[in-house]
């Protein structure tokens, strides 16, 4: 395994796949990313965030004969909150909440609101209750009924 270099690297998307990206560097080199080394935020699909024949800059994680492993996010620095980037949005909106925190502007809860929620949720757990043993007890009637009609007393003997 050769030493991997902290050299950006440019090379084009030639291939995607559920797992990551194929790239093809200028010296005719070929690597791939692996999903996780795409963002520093979450990518559900690599598609998402890549498409083929996109120019991107990457750093060479890890050399083994012709493998080449790469990783787009160490080629970047972590994004600033307010880029215009898709898969900064889930960054920004916790950036704000911090800086909500820091300022105080954290959003106050009324105790009313607190005790509608506790009531709906109560609301919400008797009807569950109340459906399951509706279903609990129609299956026992279920049951008794082919247990009775198969056997002669309620003992289990015939």
């Amino acid at each position: 395994m050769n030493e991997p270099s902290q050299e950006i690297l440019e090379g084009e998307v030639t291939k995607i796949t559920p797992y990551g990206a194929f790239i093809k560097l200028a010296d005719g080199r070929f690597g791939m990313v692996h999903i996780s080394e795409i963002a520093y935020e979450y990518i559900n699909k690599v598609e998402d965030a890549l498409k083929l024949g996109d120019k991107i800059k990457v750093v060479l994680l890890e050399s083994q004969k012709d493998k080449l492993n790469f990783s787009i996010k160490r080629a970047q620095k972590p994004q600033m909150v307010g880029t215009k980037n898709p898969l900064n949005k889930e960054r920004t909106n916790n950036a704000n909440s911090i800086n909500n925190i820091k300022q105080n502007k954290q959003p106050q809860f009324k105790e009313q609101n607190s005790q509608s929620a506790a009531a709906k949720f109560e609301d919400m757990l008797n009807k569950f209750k109340q459906t399951s043993d509706e279903k609990l007890s129609s299956f026992k009637k279920v049951v008794n009924t082919r247990r009775g009609t198969n056997r002669k007393n309620s003992s289990g003997r015939r």
